[in-house]
């Protein structure tokens, strides 16, 4: 399997989602909930993009794996702890819960979508 380009497709459904989400609901709801929607969807990719550097750096270095298990768990509760801060911060400064959950839910429908709509290589045929 080829891993950058499941990952490059993966971000690019889940901003189309993302965008898609937030221009139905600009239509019917106020400018801050979509914010959150939008700020939740970015932390949602921006979370696993950290998250899936981590674990390359892991996998591709058979020498030294259990230092780099250390380093990955001590980077995870590292990202944990900010994303809470950053989170509890938002929502202090007036972002709906709501909006930031239906954000991140961005990122599951495009994981979905990778699983349904099979990605095509460019200059693939059928």
């Amino acid at each position: 399997m080829d891993w950058p380009l499941v990952m490059k497709s993966l971000y690019v459904r889940t901003s189309l989602i993302l965008v898609t989400i937030a221009l139905v609901a600009g239509f019917f709801l106020n400018p801050n909930f979509v914010t959150g929607i939008l700020i939740g969807g970015l932390l949602a990719m921006g979370n696993l993009y950290v998250m899936q550097d981590n674990i390359v750096r892991v996998f591709s270095s058979i020498g030294a794996i259990k230092k780099a298990k250390l380093s990955v768990i001590g980077k995870f509760y590292m990202r944990l702890i900010l994303l809470g801060l950053l989170v509890y911060m938002l929502i202090k400064w007036g972002i709906q819960p709501v909006a930031l959950v239906i954000g991140v839910s961005s990122l599951v429908f495009g994981i979905v979508s990778l699983v349904f709509l099979p990605i095509k290589k460019t200059g693939e045929a059928n």
